[in-house]
Order: structure tokens, then C-alpha cells, then sequence
């Protein structure tokens, strides 16, 4: 037995003899050595280890038993710097730091953004999961050779041999970095092992970040407008003769009945607009995007005009109308009213036509008549007079407009007044306002005030023929018949009257906010013809941009913490290791080698060079403390 250990001695003598050979090249003699000064522990950093008291080494009478170092100069600056312990650390921190401002411009050209047509070879998840990658990877690589490098920093005390092992573990992947985290007692290895479990996550995390969403996007070539116009003069000059109403547009005609008896849903319903996509903005100054011609109303209450001659149940109003009962047991009349003519038509005045109307309505307080025996009388003390009055004027509105799911949405901003002028320019004949500003494609621009004509963008006008056409047919519509009752009995009262009449009545329910409704959907009708057959063409309608619906991507920037954070704990863990192991001056970090150059002495060698099961040397390790130490034949692991 102790022959075969000679010759196993002399065996591995001939290989170490032949490594060294090989690594210094087909030389004679070997390169110089450090002999100046006593042995030191480190030895100079520019030059590599060999073992100089090989038997097999020339020495120099007087030379040390063990010099750690043969000089061997590195020449170049690249190659100086590759050499730098931590350079190739270092760098990979850098790569990791690029790949994640990879990931933020990545998001920041993309967030709030439709997703980009896929025309080209690689989508943005996939950008962000190569640029995960590379930083995972770049981060976990310094983190193992800073755990390896503590594996052999540990062991400058005497620890459980099982502690390379683990340590070992860690270095290569999660599991055993997870496994020294709950086990191992060293700060800065957990703090290592932590990272390396954590980055586990970074793919997931990542995918997270980009949240993908339906917006409107703009759709090129797609065209919006809405109706609008400067002018309106839509009207025969010759058609006026007393008792005449034929000189009002057809379709003004149909809007007064339209806008009487079932007026639109709301001021924009009837309005005529363009969006082939649906989905329509327009451009916009200070939230105004455009302005047009329009029709506006008005309801007050003037009750306390009503007054009662004495000895009658006949009530009246200064202007005519007058409501109460008749003699034979009927109503005369429950609702009359008082239209302005047109000789109203002053300078400076605003209404088109005006009137003003006296009812019966139900009492809006208790009222009895038990203790009455007339029948009229019992009729009419649940009632109470009621008068208002309402009109309608030329204006000027502007507005703010969208179009959502072909739904056409205006938000009214401002109203102007347009007051009657006389000139003797046919253009500004009628109610005429020559504004200071005018909106036009979404930009305010100041008007010079001088009256041109086609186009002036300036002039808002209402011509003074259409103006007289429709106070005419207004006034034939409501200077006709009035609301009246049949005979009056116990149990009901049957009214009688004109459609437009009996909706204003509202079956003796009016209110002010019912008459101030009513004349709103009047005026929305006459708006929408006003609009849509003004002297403005369609080519100056109010202009958009269509929108479609596209997926978007919305970015949340929390989820980039994690990254952010390892990368940042990455930088720490590194520069303390550096920091921590930088005596020691041994920066063997992850490699193996070192185990095959410094493994154990050769009395642990002997003692337990000859087992060979793992189980039995992970047992054995569990019990045997270790420490590197310099020993006579160098370096080496101490077991005891």
C-alpha cells in the first residue's frame, strides 16, 4: 500500500511538471522569479501564480521554499484593463443599465400610443422580453461571481467544509441561492442569494408593464363637418302681400310644425353632420370649436299683469287676451293668445316674433267650493290664471362639438343677440352683428371690421324678408283659434284647440319651465333649417378628423420597480464584496481552478483523499471544519 502511494505521488508530480511547461511555452528555461525581499502573502498583481518550489524548479541557492509569483509582464492597456479583477463585472452592470434605458425609451415612444401596424419583424412585447433577457442576464452574472468570490473569502476562518458547497450551489442558479438564503448565516452571500432568487421575476414583472387598451386614433383621409352658416336669407323679395303667407321656405314651414307638435330630442339631433368613422373631432380655441348662425327663445312669467274687472270672473291682460266664463254654462275661452306683428320690426330691436298668452292652469294649492251650489263656480276655483311671454330672436351661438359613436354632441359656450339694422347694402339688411372675432377651423381671428361681401366670415345676418316670412306664419299660427271647453259638467272638462295650442296648455299643467321647453324645440327646428340651408356652402361646414378605434398601449410605470430595484441592490452587493474581499487579494470568484490548485493539504489528502461516495463526503463535510492557509507545499484547505 505504501508503494502505491509513492508512485501515485510521483505521478501527480509529472502532471503538475507538464501544466507548467505547457503554460509557459516551448522554453528551455523558465522566466525569472521574484527574489528580492522576504515571501510575502500576495505577491506583485501583474504577474501570474506558479508554484516555485516544484522539485522539478530550478532554485537559486538562498531562494524561499514557497514564492508565490514567476514575473511575467502584461503588455498593452486593452489587455492591462481586461486583466482588471472586476472589469468584466463592472461591465456587465453597464449592459444591464443600457438594456433597462432600452426598455423606458422603448415605452416612452410607445405609452398613450396606438399599437404600430405589424409591418415590421418584431412586435414591442417582443422588444421588451429580448431587453429583459439581457438585463436578467446581465445582472445575475455579477451577482455569481460575487458570490464565489465570498465562497473564498469565508473560509479565511475555519468553517464547515459544507459551506463550499453550498456557497458553490448559490453561485450557479436559484435553487441553491435559495437554499443558502434560508440556511446560510452570511449577510452579504444572502444578500446575493436573494438577488438571484428575486430576478426570477423580472420576466414577469416586465410583462406587465404594457396594458393594451381600445382608443381613437385619427384615420387619414377621413373627414368630419358639421353645418353651419354666416347668412340666412331664404325667402321670396316679392312674395309679401296682405294676408299672405306664402313667402316662407318650405322647409322653415315644416320645421315650425316639426318644432311645435314634436320638437327634436335635443338642439343637435336635427343638425346635419358628416362621420363616415363614427368618431369625429374637430380643432378647438380656448374649447370652442365653432360658431353659427342660430335661433334662440325666451319665456317669462308675467302673472301680476293679469287683472280681474270688478263683478266678472272674466280675467284679462293689457295686450287682449282674456279668459272666463260665459253666461249659457261653457268656458269661453281657456287659453288665448297675443301675437307681435311685424310693424315691430324697430331698429335696434332683436325679436322676430313674440307673444304673450293668458290660461286657466290646475291651482297648485287646495281649493275647495263645497259650500257653493254654482256649477260654474265649482269648475273654476280648482283653477288659477296663468300668463307668460315667450318669443324668439336671431343669434349667434357658438359651440363646442364632438361626434362619439355617430352621435353628434354640442356644448353650447356663448350667445349673441342680433339686433335689427336699416342700410341700404342688402347684405346687412335685417338682423345684422359684425363680431370683433370669428372662429374659424379652430383658431380666433380678429375681424377688421369692415362689412365685404361672399365671403365674410364676420357678418352673421338674418335677412330682413326671411324675418318677415316667418313672424307672418308664426302669427297666422298662433293669432287663430283659442283653447275653449265644452260644457261643463260634474265629473270633467273636454278641451278644444289647435295641436301646437294644446301642447303649450298641457292640459292646464303649464309652468314656466314647460312653456321655456316649448320654445326651445321651436327654436332648435328653426336652427336646424337655418344651418343647413344658409347661404354658407358646405365646404366652409365646420371641418374634423375621423377617428377609428385601435388597441393602445398604456404603460405602468410601477411594475419597472423590480428591475429598477435589483439592478440598483446589484450595484451594492458588488461594490461591498469588492470592498469586503479586497485584503484578502485572492480574486478566485466562481472558477474552479482554484480548488485544483489549492485543494487540500497533504495530510487531509491522505486522510480522506480515498472516499469517494457523495453522500458519505456531504456527511463528512457536515462535521469537518476548513480553512485556507498557507502551508509548506502553498495554499491550501486545512481540514480539522
Amino acid at each position: 500500500m505504501e508503494k502505491i502511494r509513492e508512485l501515485s505521488l510521483t505521478a501527480r508530480q509529472n502532471i503538475n511538471f507538464n501544466f507548467i511547461k505547457f503554460n509557459f511555452g516551448k522554453k528551455s528555461t523558465f522566466e525569472k522569479s521574484v527574489v528580492s525581499g522576504p515571501v510575502d502573502n500576495r505577491g506583485p498583481r501583474d504577474y501570474q501564480q506558479v508554484d516555485t518550489n516544484h522539485p522539478l524548479y530550478p532554485s537559486p541557492s538562498g531562494r524561499s521554499p514557497l514564492t508565490r509569483r514567476a514575473i511575467r509582464p502584461i503588455s498593452g492597456p486593452f489587455k492591462r484593463l481586461l486583466r482588471c479583477a472586476w472589469v468584466y463585472e463592472w461591465s456587465s452592470i453597464v449592459v444591464a443599465i443600457l438594456a433597462m434605458e432600452a426598455i423606458y425609451i422603448t415605452l416612452v415612444l410607445h405609452r398613450a400610443g396606438p399599437l404600430p401596424q405589424q409591418t415590421s419583424m418584431i412586435s414591442i412585447n417582443s422588444l421588451i422580453a429580448i431587453f429583459t433577457v439581457i438585463l436578467k442576464a446581465s445582472l445575475l452574472m455579477p451577482v455569481a461571481e460575487g458570490i464565489g468570490q465570498l465562497k473564498w473569502h469565508w473560509f479565511h476562518k475555519p468553517r464547515s467544509l459544507i459551506d463550499l458547497n453550498r456557497v458553490d450551489a448559490a453561485s450557479r442558479g436559484p435553487w441553491g441561492s435559495f437554499l443558502l438564503f434560508t440556511t446560510y448565516r452570511y449577510p452579504l452571500a444572502a444578500l446575493g442569494a436573494f438577488i438571484t432568487v428575486v430576478a426570477l421575476a423580472i420576466e414577469p414583472f416586465s410583462q406587465q408593464v404594457l396594458q393594451y387598451y381600445e382608443c381613437l386614433q385619427p384615420l387619414p383621409g377621413s373627414i368630419a363637418s358639421i353645418a353651419k352658416t354666416n347668412n340666412y336669407t331664404a325667402a321670396d323679395a316679392d312674395w309679401y302681400a296682405p294676408g299672405s303667407i306664402q313667402g316662407l321656405e318650405n322647409s322653415m314651414a315644416a320645421a315650425l310644425y316639426i318644432g311645435l307638435i314634436q320638437p327634436p330630442v335635443n338642439s343637435t339631433s336635427s343638425i346635419l353632420f358628416q362621420c363616415p368613422a363614427g368618431n369625429c373631432t374637430f380643432p378647438a380655441a380656448t374649447g370652442a370649436t365653432h360658431s353659427s348662425l342660430a335661433m334662440c327663445s325666451y319665456c317669462t312669467d308675467i302673472s301680476k299683469n293679469v287683472t280681474k274687472p270688478n263683478n266678472t270672473n272674466i280675467y284679462t291682460l293689457r295686450s287682449g287676451p282674456a279668459i272666463g266664463p260665459t253666461n249659457d254654462g261653457g268656458v269661453k275661452q281657456f287659453l288665448w293668445m297675443s301675437s307681435s306683428p311685424e310693424e315691430d320690426f324697430r331698429i335696434g330691436s332683436t325679436e322676430i316674433f313674440s307673444f304673450e298668452s293668458l290660461m286657466y292652469r290646475v291651482h297648485t294649492r287646495v281649493k275647495t267650493c263645497a259650500n257653493s251650489s254654482d256649477l260654474e263656480t265649482i269648475h273654476m276655483c280648482g283653477y288659477e290664471p296663468f300668463a307668460i311671454n315667450c318669443g324668439i330672436y336671431p343669434c349667434m351661438k357658438t359651440y363646442r362639438a364632438n361626434i362619439t359613436n355617430f352621435v353628434l354632441e354640442e356644448e353650447l359656450l356663448n350667445t349673441t343677440k342680433l339686433p335689427m339694422v336699416s342700410s341700404e347694402s342688402p347684405l346687412t339688411l335685417g338682423f345684422t352683428l359684425n363680431s370683433s372675432s370669428v372662429l374659424i377651423n379652430g383658431t380666433w381671428r380678429v375681424c377688421d371690421g369692415v362689412v365685404t361681401r361672399d365671403p365674410n366670415y364676420c357678418l352673421w345676418n338674418f335677412g330682413y324678408d326671411a324675418a318677415l316670412a316667418l313672424n307672418a306664419y308664426l302669427s297666422n299660427l298662433f293669432g287663430g283659434d283659442s283653447i275653449y271647453s265644452g260644457p261643463l259638467s260634474d265629473t270633467q272638462t273636454n278641451f278644444f284647440g289647435t295641436p301646437w295650442q294644446m301642447r303649450l296648455y298641457s292640459n292646464g299643467n303649464a309652468t314656466l319651465e314647460s312653456a321655456t321647453a316649448y320654445m326651445e324645440g321651436l327654436a332648435n327646428a328653426i336652427t336646424s333649417v337655418i344651418r343647413q340651408h344658409g347661404d354658407t356652402p358646405s365646404a366652409e361646414y365646420a371641418q374634423g378628423i375621423g377617428y377609428g378605434i385601435r388597441t393602445c398601449i398604456n404603460v405602468r410605470w410601477v411594475w419597472l420597480a423590480l428591475p429598477l430595484s435589483l439592478i440598483a441592490l446589484t450595484i451594492v452587493f458588488l461594490l461591498v464584496t469588492i470592498l469586503t474581499t479586497r485584503s484578502w487579494d485572492m480574486t478566485w470568484k466562481s472558477s474552479p481552478l482554484a480548488l485544483l490548485f489549492h485543494g487540500m493539504d497533504t495530510t487531509s489528502q491522505e486522510r480522506y483523499g480515498e472516499m469517494m461516495d457523495l453522500p458519505a463526503m456531504e456527511d463528512a463535510a457536515q462535521k469537518i471544519q476548513a480553512k485556507l492557509a498557507f502551508s509548506e507545499t502553498g495554499l491550501k484547505f486545512v481540514l480539522r
